[in-house]
């Protein structure tokens, strides 16, 4: 049995695989939206580059930002505590 105040490398590793599910199902739900944002807003193709330039740009930055404290520490349970929240 776990024990329930100690973090695992298994739990680690899944908090991981399910961050990674959840942001390729964000980033790429996005696409299908294109049609209804287009007919809704009135958005150009133009309009949607940018948008999609903006999400690239945000999400590289934020990659960078929270993988350098990580990084640093080398402790699960700092990865699990951002997570959490």
């Amino acid at each position: 049995m776990q024990n329930p105040g100690k973090i695992s490398y298994r739990s680690t590793v899944l908090a991981c695989y399910t961050a990674n599910f959840i942001g390729a199902l964000v980033i790429n739900l996005t696409p299908i939206l294109f049609i209804p944002l287009k007919e809704l807003y009135g958005l150009s193709y133009t309009q949607f580059g940018i948008l999609l330039a903006a999400n690239f740009i945000t999400q590289v930055a934020a990659d960078i930002i929270f993988s350098w404290p990580t990084e640093k520490s080398l402790d699960t349970g700092h990865l699990l505590c951002w997570l959490r929240f």
